[in-house]
């Protein structure tokens, strides 16, 4: 049986060498102020027996400092088609596929914009089997979508659902162990971000 033609069914060793990579290569970006979600328009159109989406995001965004990089983590599987800004296309610095991680250079007559306007086309499509559930396919089923909006937005800047969370884990990778997955009380960035979302207002 064919299982891995195009390499996305991942064992759960090589998921956390991934995870573990992630991190030790990313974390600085935890220290770079990134824009977030105030307010999102999403037309989807989905194609569950070809288990495909096509859909459009219009995205507002909040900016309060002078931003010049934009870091986004798509979910798997998804192909950006066009990215805009302001109705500006942005240009792609660098982009991560291993880890789905994108860099987009921002244009400077827009970098202190008050209000950006992230507008958004991109397909998804699954192709292959997966493991576990962890790797599940609920948003593109026959019957309906279960998935969360994230499984088509990305998460903007550092993206802690990418680390591994298990001491045992982190400890088997070289990691240090993790006391918490909150922020500590005096973490002046933790307390202001969202519980659910630490991108969004």
């Amino acid at each position: 049986m064919l299982v891995n033609n195009k390499g996305n069914f991942e064992v759960s060793g090589v998921e956390e060498i991934r995870k573990a990579n992630y991190e030790r290569k990313y974390s600085y970006l935890k220290k770079i102020t990134q824009p977030k979600y105030k307010h999102i328009d999403l037309n989807l159109d989905l194609f569950p027996t070809e288990r495909k989406a096509v859909y459009e995001a219009k995205i507002e965004l909040s900016n309060s400092l002078k931003l010049d990089t934009l870091y986004l983590n798509f979910a798997g599987f998804v192909t950006v088609e066009s990215l805009k800004i302001n109705d500006i296309a942005l240009k792609e610095s660098w982009k991560d596929e291993v880890q789905d991680l994108s860099a987009w250079a921002i244009p400077k007559n827009i970098q202190t914009d008050e209000k950006l306007i992230l507008q958004i086309k991109a397909i998804k499509e699954y192709v292959g089997f997966v493991q576990d559930g962890e790797q599940d396919q609920y948003d593109l089923l026959q019957n309906g979508s279960f998935g969360s909006i994230r499984q088509f937005l990305p998460v903007i800047g550092y993206e802690n659902e990418k680390e591994l969370s298990e001491n045992r884990v982190r400890i088997n990778q070289g990691l240090p162990r993790l006391e918490s997955t909150l922020p500590k009380i005096d973490d002046k960035v933790g307390l202001k971000s969202s519980f659910f979302a630490s991108d969004a207002e």
